[in-house]
């Protein structure tokens, strides 16, 4: 067995399940926004403007530290300050999630989609901080409209084309992921058989990501690199592979969580 699955087992087995009813109630527990809740709006501009209004303060230190926080010894009024601060981005983001379109740029040799990752990938910590204050305060449906937030968020980024975008995205449904764990566990956790069932699978297709980075690899390109086709793809097939691997974790303990709710 190898290392990744004695892991993941392993912390399978440290779940506390408090066993609850399935909702009859189609999609009361998603984990994306319903189709119905859709408007025709385009997310793209609402991310670029949430991430705009990140504020840069001392906050972020202290997010990292509250995050690696046992749940019972979290800060609630800290940390509810620092929601407050970046309301403005929680809100944006929250219209974003909710937009039916998520139009970004076609990827071109020439195109920069790399701006505003690392601010993206900060706004997803921003809202796993509201689903762990949610769960900390005994919130369960507050705290699923925040993972609601996180993992239809996680899926727009990841859908933009290329693979830096892709790892964005699944590093914000990671996020979301570890937190949706730390909910089950909790006493009044609604049951999320079927909202994790119902995730889309792939949650976003590295391959689809793959195959347009590779269409960036005109003879412009390559010239300017002074390199062929088989020498650019014999060194990013190794990158691509690792990605496949860690898509497939992903899958593997999305597959987990489910066995044990």
């Amino acid at each position: 067995m190898s290392l990744a699955c004695q892991s993941a087992l392993a912390r399978e087995a440290k779940l506390t399940i408090y066993p609850q009813k399935m909702s009859t109630e189609v999609g009361k527990n998603s984990l994306l926004p319903s189709s119905t809740s859709l408007n025709d709006g385009d997310a793209v501009p609402l991310y670029h403007k949430a991430a705009q209004a990140l504020m840069a303060d001392k906050d972020w230190a202290r997010i990292d530290k509250w995050l690696a926080m046992p749940l019972d010894r979290l800060p609630l009024e800290e940390v509810q300050g620092a929601l407050e601060r970046h309301m403005e981005s929680l809100k944006v983001i929250a219209q974003a999630v909710r937009c039916r379109q998520c139009s970004w740029p076609a990827l071109t040799s020439g195109t920069n989609l790399s701006t505003n990752l690392a601010e993206f990938q900060r706004l997803g910590t921003l809202v796993r901080l509201w689903a762990r204050f949610e769960i900390a305060q005994g919130s369960p449906e507050s705290a699923l409209l925040a993972l609601r937030t996180g993992f239809g968020m996680a899926r727009h980024i990841g859908q933009a084309p290329g693979t830096m975008q892709y790892s964005a995205g699944m590093a914000v449904a990671a996020m979301m992921r570890d937190e949706v764990e730390r909910l089950v566990q909790t006493e009044d956790a609604p049951n999320l058989y079927a909202a994790l069932a119902a995730l889309p699978k792939p949650f976003v297709d590295i391959e689809k990501s793959i195959e347009d980075e590779r269409k960036t690899m005109t003879s412009e390109l390559l010239a300017g690199l002074k390199m062929t086709r088989e020498q650019l793809e014999s060194k990013l097939n190794p990158v691509y592979e690792r990605m496949r691997v860690r898509a497939k974790r992903w899958e593997s303990d999305l597959a987990l969580l489910l066995a044990a709710r």
